[in-house]
């Protein structure tokens, strides 16, 4: 946790609340410097990975890398509750869409991991990669 001061500015606010017009959605910096941009609000890139990093220490994001050299995701801790801790990643490697997943099946694979293995893996951050249905039909 930052112990450096945080302050309620206009620009605070406005990258907040374009954060939140995402819900539960993965979004990127960029997303949130275009939302901006769309609205005609002057906030600066870095400016935006700032705050989105304070976000993060104050738990109101999740921040995570899908992949070595792909730019931060980040994700609402409120609207996206408790259950984000239970869900999945899958990655279209054509389209770069990314899905969540709930899965009884991935859930009793990470618990055999865990209890024969033992090793504990990190539902937020687990990312299988492959063809989305879409893709594959095209």
């Amino acid at each position: 946790m930052s112990t450096s001061k945080s302050y309620r500015t206009r620009q605070r606010e406005q990258i907040a609340a374009a954060a939140a017009d995402f819900g539960s959605k993965h979004f990127t910096a960029f997303d949130v410097h275009e939302v901006l941009a769309e609205k005609e609000e002057a906030v600066g890139i870095s400016t935006v990975y700032r705050h989105l990093d304070r976000m993060v220490e104050e738990n109101q994001l999740r921040r995570f890398y899908l992949g070595v050299g792909d730019a931060a995701c980040y994700q609402n801790v409120v609207s996206s509750g408790e259950a984000c801790h239970r869900h999945y990643h899958l990655k279209c490697e054509r389209c770069g869409r990314l899905f969540h997943t709930v899965c009884p099946e991935i859930d009793h694979f990470t618990s055999h991991m865990e209890k024969h293995h033992g090793f504990a893996i990190d539902h937020a951050k687990t990312v299988f990669y492959g063809i989305c249905e879409a893709c594959r039909e095209s």
